[in-house]
């Protein structure tokens, strides 16, 4: 197959209640801001992947969360 890049939109992911939701992705919070209107969340993946994304809520800093987020919020690009 071919080897592809994923955008998931910064404003599309929402944070899962227990394991509720599509595309399940945990994740470990290593930083967690507010900004007015949301939170700018920073986290680790298993992998050691960093996400950075905005959320309505915040989390505290080491909490382990499973982050959700449709099909319609995700792009493949072809590097």
């Amino acid at each position: 197959g071919d080897q592809v890049q994923i955008v998931i939109l910064p404003t599309g992911v929402t944070i899962a209640e227990e394991n509720a939701g599509e595309n399940l992705l945990p994740i470990r919070v290593t930083e967690s801001t507010f900004r007015g209107e949301h939170y700018l969340l920073k986290g680790k993946t298993n992998a050691g992947e960093e996400l950075v994304f905005f959320t309505p809520t915040g989390a505290e800093i080491g909490a382990n969360l499973k982050l959700t987020f449709p099909r319609a919020n995700v792009v493949c690009l072809h590097p």
